[in-house]
């Protein structure tokens, strides 16, 4: 039976990464400044925004469009255009 986490069952794939480590080969160690992205595609997990090669939220909840896997509380698949949006504008900002 899958690990329970919070009130959600560990379900799909995601779960055997450590998201509190930096990705290998990402944006900044390809020489970006910044980066603010998702790893795959909306349909696949992990469903979670990284910024600088970084997860912004450890994974606890089960999250599925198409493949149901890890997930980050705050990442909504149908807010992705807009958190995109705010992030570069930020930057631009910056």
């Amino acid at each position: 039976m899958p690990e329970e986490i919070g009130k959600h069952k560990k379900a799909g794939s995601g779960w055997n990464l450590d998201y509190t480590q930096k990705v290998k080969g990402g944006p900044t160690a390809l020489g970006f400044n910044q980066s603010f992205f998702i790893a795959g595609s909306l349909d696949m997990a992990p469903y979670v925004y990284l910024r600088n090669d970084k997860a912004v939220t450890v994974p606890t909840h089960v999250k599925a469009l198409n493949l149901a896997g890890a997930g980050a509380s705050d990442f909504e698949a149908s807010e992705c255009l807009k958190d995109f949006a705010r992030e570069s504008v930020a930057y631009i900002n910056e």
